[in-house]
């Protein structure tokens, strides 16, 4: 029998060998979609990394990259050359990028420059499938304080938020149509800490008139966004997390838990 370290090298071998030909086979598997961007400058002369921003969407995905000149389009593929094709030219929709998806439209958050203020798109990756969803969403102002914005239960949540000098900001949904985007609750903050499951999304935000943070859930209605409860300023409140509809916060020094449900606020550690 080989002795251990003549077992070690001729397995060494054996898996260097291994390695070598997979890498061949993936090479023989791997080839060119598409040039989308030729004569692009390399990055360390200025150029940009396309393509970027990859988010699926229907029997494929869609990724921002220039198609021509100006502002990145947004492009689709489905992994083969012919089904790999420009969807939006970039200044149809300005300067952004795609933030989510709920796995059958992408959402694309797009700035005006001209009017300061950004625009939310979604796509299905086809040109007529591709539609605004709100114009005018003004941007957050409070660096301390970042409004969220996340892809839950199908659903995206996303701000629209009052001019300077004010933090308030509205938080609103939707499910990538037009009639299925709404405005839930108008907030002090924008919310942050987004997180949801069993069709139930718990954030952390300040009510207009309350400036301590507090637990809200939404189910995506705006009858069904609650206020659970408003924690004082002692110790952290810093984390939500939600499994099985439930979620755990971090406030006040303690961990809490909530049902979804609205409770006597003297009740110990749980809301």
């Amino acid at each position: 029998m080989p002795s251990s370290d003549l077992r070690s090298t001729l397995l060494l071998v054996f898996l260097t060998g291994q390695s070598i030909g997979a890498i061949a086979a993936a090479q023989d598997r791997a080839y060119r979609i598409t040039d989308i961007a030729p004569d692009t400058p390399a990055q360390n002369q200025g150029g940009l990394v396309y393509p970027s921003f990859f988010q699926p969407v229907t029997a494929g995905d869609v990724f921002l990259a220039p198609a021509g000149t100006g502002l990145p389009s947004i492009w689709r593929t489905d992994g083969t050359p012919d089904g790999t094709r420009p969807v939006v030219a970039g200044a149809a929709i300005g300067s952004g990028a795609l933030i989510g998806s709920n796995g059958q439209r992408a959402f694309f958050a797009g700035s005006n420059p001209s009017g300061g203020t950004t625009a939310l798109w979604a796509t299905d990756g086809t040109p007529g499938g591709t539609v605004l969803l709100k114009a005018g969403l003004g941007a957050p102002h409070d660096p301390g304080f970042e409004p969220a914005t996340a892809v839950l239960e199908g659903r995206l949540f996303f701000h629209d938020c009052a001019p300077r000098p004010s933090t308030a900001c509205d938080l609103w949904t939707s499910d990538g149509t037009v009639e299925g985007t709404r405005k839930l609750v108008e907030l002090g903050h924008g919310a942050t800490r987004l997180t949801g499951s069993a069709g139930v999304v718990y954030f952390l935000a300040s009510a207009r008139d309350d400036v301590r943070l507090a637990l809200w859930k939404t189910d995506g209605t705006p009858g069904g966004t609650i206020s659970l409860r408003a924690f004082s300023n002692t110790g952290l409140t810093n984390d939500v997390a939600s499994v099985g509809g439930r979620a755990v916060v971090v406030a006040e020094g303690k961990l809490w838990a909530s049902n979804g449900s609205a409770v006597d606020p003297d009740r110990k550690r749980h809301v």
